[in-house]
């Protein structure tokens, strides 16, 4: 009797062993995907300063919503290999190989790959994008009262200025972002956006900004992560996970990855097919290496960025200034609509979010960095500065706050509630205002003259 029921036990360990842990999202998975980032996991609640301060004006430039994949995008980002994996991936489950439950292979085994890829002209936002941009619009109108609680059948060209670049999705964004502030899209004509458009997308007209930005140039550091210790786990593990002999080539990981982060950001109550093969640990790897990418490329360290950041700075400088003087028909609000690179840029130029150890070789330390395309670059992420007066302080009543993903942002020699003395800020930036020009894109080129600079 005694050598049966061991026999039982054994034989269930074996089967009990034998089985398969499914994927568990609320467990297994990792949200921030950088730049892939839905708003709604890292926006942050509009603050006013403690002081009495009127607002006088807004001024922001915010990134366009979720939007879909678009069909050239397609070949960019390898995902038009992903139903070879796929049927990869089955086989090698129906030959024993591999970690992935039943039900989690039969989910790989039903994807598709068409699904949600959009043609190059086509309004390629999301329902989420469309309703980051309406709900954004919203909150902005409800909190300052002082200055947007205006009549909209009554609204005139000269309340507000809008403008996006020439991109579906941008286009898209400024009309859902009005819905959100108006009730309606504006009858009154918005800017219209330009193919040459110098001040939204500057290094479309910069040839420095395209001779410097070589991948070999610019990704040093990201480089130096793909090829070191991480990359090298997550080229083993989902291999194992998957049913791989051996460990799989970063190139044949890659479009896993990015289906993985767009089907998220598009379903953010289900989980990713694709997710499955990979760890919480393996998608902060991920992260990491797309924020030293920017980081290096478009970001705090490259000084080209720094110089193309100041012509959105400069609108800026000049908007507040004019308002500060009265000058007459001065927009109430001024609203860009743009991409992850035009944030980069200004972010850079207004010397946000500086890391000084952020290289390939520090993932270990810098979980806490303040550069994060999570928080920085999300979709519908916006940088936004309000412009005050504050009557308490009767020498220097202007002040500036300002806010990413509408959080305060720190910043030296402001206060700890992130405002800033108009003129000190003006001292700070004021050289860079003034000598902001274009001229940077054509130094060391022969025979080129800069163009004109088209607002």
């Amino acid at each position: 009797m005694y050598s049966s029921l061991i026999l039982l036990y054994l034989l269930g360990a074996i089967l009990v062993s034998g089985q398969q842990k499914c994927y568990n999202k609320s467990t297994d998975f990792y949200a921030l995907t950088g730049t892939r980032t839905p708003y709604h996991l890292v926006g942050g609640t509009l603050e006013r300063p403690k002081k009495k301060c009127e607002p006088l004006q807004v001024w922001a430039i915010i990134r366009h919503g979720t939007r879909y994949l678009q069909d050239y995008e397609v070949p960019e980002y390898g995902i038009d290999g992903l139903e070879t994996i796929r049927d990869e991936i089955v086989e090698n489950h129906k030959r024993g190989a591999g970690h992935l439950c039943s039900q989690d292979v039969e989910k790989i085994r039903s994807w598709r790959f068409t699904a949600h890829i959009r043609p190059h002209d086509s309004d390629d936002m999301t329902e989420l994008g469309h309703y980051e941009m309406s709900s954004l619009g919203t909150r902005l109108k409800n909190f300052f009262p002082e200055i947007f609680d205006v009549d909209s059948d009554q609204v005139t060209a000269d309340d507000f200025q809008f403008q996006a670049t020439n991109f579906t999705r941008t286009i898209e964004s400024m009309k859902s972002f009005q819905r959100g502030f108006f009730g309606k899209v504006l009858e009154v004509e918005s800017k219209v956006p330009l193919t040459n458009d110098a001040l939204l997308i500057p290094q479309k007209q910069c040839p420095a900004w395209k001779k410097k930005n070589r991948p070999a140039d610019v990704n040093k550091e990201r480089d130096t992560f793909t090829n070191g210790p991480e990359f090298d786990i997550i080229k083993r593990e989902v291999a194992e996970k998957l049913g791989y002999n051996e460990p799989l080539s970063f190139e044949k990981i890659k479009p896993m990855y990015e289906m993985c982060r767009w089907e998220a950001a598009w379903f953010p109550n289900e989980t990713s097919t694709w997710c499955m093969a990979f760890t919480k640990e393996h998608l902060k790897y991920y992260e990491y290496r797309e924020d030293l990418n920017y980081y290096y490329c478009c970001g705090p360290a490259q000084r080209l960025s720094q110089k193309l950041g100041c012509l959105t700075l400069s609108d800026m400088f000049n908007h507040f200034e004019s308002k500060k003087q009265q000058v007459p028909d001065e927009p109430r609000g001024v609203f860009y609509f743009v991409h992850t690179l035009s944030n980069q840029q200004l972010m850079a130029a207004l010397g946000i979010a500086k890391y000084p150890e952020f290289d390939g070789t520090s993932y270990s330390t810098a979980a806490n960095r303040t550069y994060r395309n999570s928080f920085n670059a999300a979709f519908g992420t916006q940088l936004m500065a309000i412009f005050y007066k504050c009557e308490e302080d009767e020498k220097s009543p202007y002040k500036v706050q300002f806010q990413q993903a509408e959080k305060v942002i720190p910043m030296d020699g402001c206060d700890d509630e992130g405002l800033c003395d108009w003129e000190y800020l003006k001292s700070k930036f004021g050289r860079a205002v003034q000598e902001c020009s274009m001229d940077v894109c054509y130094q060391n080129l022969p025979n080129r003259t800069t163009p004109p600079i088209y607002f």
